[in-house]
């Protein structure tokens, strides 16, 4: 597998701002024990300590596509807020 992007469309958030449009790169992974492939992308964040968020997700079910790694890594970060504002 060659490195190349891939535009996705931004998703729609709950506070209404989307992630934009942005590259997904798959990336072939080697000597992995689940898997030979990942997704990777970067997006801006509200943090001005980390205006950047670079995200890594493995291609292992259920996630399968590139549109499933960006939804598992929104509900992901989704849970995290969610547990932060817990404690």
């Amino acid at each position: 597998m060659r490195p190349r992007s891939r535009a996705c469309d931004g998703v729609e958030g709950s506070g209404g701002g989307g992630m934009g449009t942005g590259h997904l790169l798959p990336v072939e992974l080697k000597g992995h024990p689940k898997t030979n492939k990942a997704y990777a992308w970067a997006h801006d964040t509200e943090d001005p300590l980390q205006p950047k968020r670079q995200v890594t997700v493995l291609h292992i079910p259920p996630v399968t596509s590139p549109e499933l790694a960006v939804r598992a890594a929104i509900v992901q970060e989704y849970r995290k807020n969610e547990q932060r504002e817990e404690n």
